[in-house]
């Protein structure tokens, strides 16, 4: 099934991003750029299968990801979404504790193995208030960078993983440094009082625990 593009949805994400709400420079850049991502809306239900096509084609084109769910709007939606893809070979999903705020909320990490064998681990966004202030969405979504390690400027990498980090910045180094010393600031003030924003950063989805047992079972049985 062919998905939907430059969709209402789409450009409402891609608005949110660029007007700077998750305090970050470098997504507002990604979503102002309709060149440096590429937004995958699936038409019905999600095919892990096809979306592995879709995040191959990023890496090589070096171009952030993002899997944009308009349509989902239940907890048990989403869950069904999670349980679909840990089952495919290349994601691994966790649930990991420390990413919680306190036992009232599941923290779910997860993480893509790209074409090149590096780790990646996807950042979730929805309209939850479990979720970080940073990534409070009008919907749900899933970003990864799937690429190799195409930042010249980024100094601190790991040769086995990638992260966003790792995108191509499209600027030079003065404006790179600047952009980075606001978007530690803007993200640090918009997470304070949360767990750790080193943490956060690893983290896909935030959701209430008292509707996610059969979403914790899941995950736990794939493991």
């Amino acid at each position: 099934m062919a998905p939907r593009t430059g969709s209402r949805a789409e450009d409402h994400f891609r608005s949110w991003l660029a007007h700077g709400l998750t305090g970050c420079r470098f997504a507002s850049g990604f979503g102002g750029d309709l060149q440096r991502a590429q937004f995958y809306e699936p038409l019905t239900t999600l095919d892990a299968d096809e979306l592995e096509l879709v995040l191959d084609g990023c890496g090589r084109d070096e171009r952030v990801a993002v899997l944009l769910l308009p349509s989902v709007r239940r907890i048990e939606e989403l869950a069904t979404i999670i349980i679909t893809l840990a089952r495919h070979p290349r994601w691994r999903v966790r649930v990991v504790p420390a990413m919680a705020r306190d036992d009232a909320e599941v923290a779910i990490q997860m993480t893509w193995t790209t074409e090149q064998g590096l780790t990646t681990n996807a950042m979730g966004f929805g309209p939850l208030a479990e979720m970080p202030a940073t990534r409070r969405a009008p919907y749900f979504a899933l970003a990864a960078w799937t690429g190799g390690h195409c930042n010249t400027v980024r100094s601190a990498k790991d040769p086995r993983e990638v992260t966003m980090g790792d995108a191509p910045p499209k600027m030079d180094t003065p404006r790179y440094k600047a952009a980075l010393t606001h978007t530690r600031a803007g993200t640090a003030a918009l997470v304070e009082g949360d767990v750790p924003i080193e943490v956060l950063r690893n983290l896909a989805f935030r959701i209430p625990g008292d509707r996610a047992v059969d979403l914790v079972l899941a995950i736990l049985g794939e493991g």
